[in-house]
């Protein structure tokens, strides 16, 4: 009978002990509004506007990231209704945005810039950092009227030894997850106002 107190006894520590040593994972951050807030309405009262989304300027080591954001902000605004029609526009020049919004006869245009893009692995985290600004086109000009910049960092889950087994390494999430976070972000701040 000792003998399988003992060993219940043990047996409750090592789950015990393997508990203890198990410790949170770093995850993406959780935030729901951007990180710096440049510009913002006390309300959107454009609910009801037609808005183009141009692809955003890209960094020399990551071109393609600003079109592929683009895209995932304006499936994220679709979703997420913030405006009643939202148009993915081609890539072009910065100086024909104003024009083709223009012809378009967009309410708004969003635009910006992916200014730091990197993919984590098992070893190193992801990181995305990027700067949109909404603003309304008139032929006096552009009056900014959202302007943020948001950044995400993906941490690895590195593996763990327990008593009785281990946990493999979890990569850290893919840049484009991190731009699907801060879409949700900059849809929140749109929708809440400040």
């Amino acid at each position: 009978m000792k003998k399988i107190y003992v060993f219940l006894f043990i047996l409750g520590a090592v789950v015990a002990l393997s508990a203890c040593s198990h410790g949170k994972s770093k995850d993406v951050s959780g935030a729901s509004m951007p990180e710096e807030i440049y510009a913002s309405p006390d309300y959107n009262m454009y609910r009801n506007a037609k808005v183009g989304v141009f692809p955003f300027m890209s960094p020399e080591y990551a071109r393609g990231a600003g079109s592929s954001a683009a895209s995932v902000f304006c499936r994220q605004l679709e979703k997420n209704r913030v405006f009643s029609a939202v148009h993915l526009e081609a890539d072009v020049p910065p100086q024909a945005i104003a024009e083709i919004a223009k012809a378009k006869r967009y309410d708004l245009v969003i635009t910006g810039a992916v200014l730091y893009w990197f993919e984590g692995s098992t070893l190193e985290p992801s990181r995305v950092e990027q700067e949109i600004t909404v603003f309304k086109p008139s032929s006096k000009g552009n009056r900014v009227l959202w302007r943020a910049r948001l950044m995400e960092t993906g941490w690895p889950v590195q593996p763990k030894d327990y008593l009785l087994g281990q946990t493999h390494a979890v990569p850290a999430p893919s840049a484009m997850t991190l731009v699907q976070k801060n879409a949700g972000k900059f849809c929140k701040m749109l929708l809440a106002g400040r």
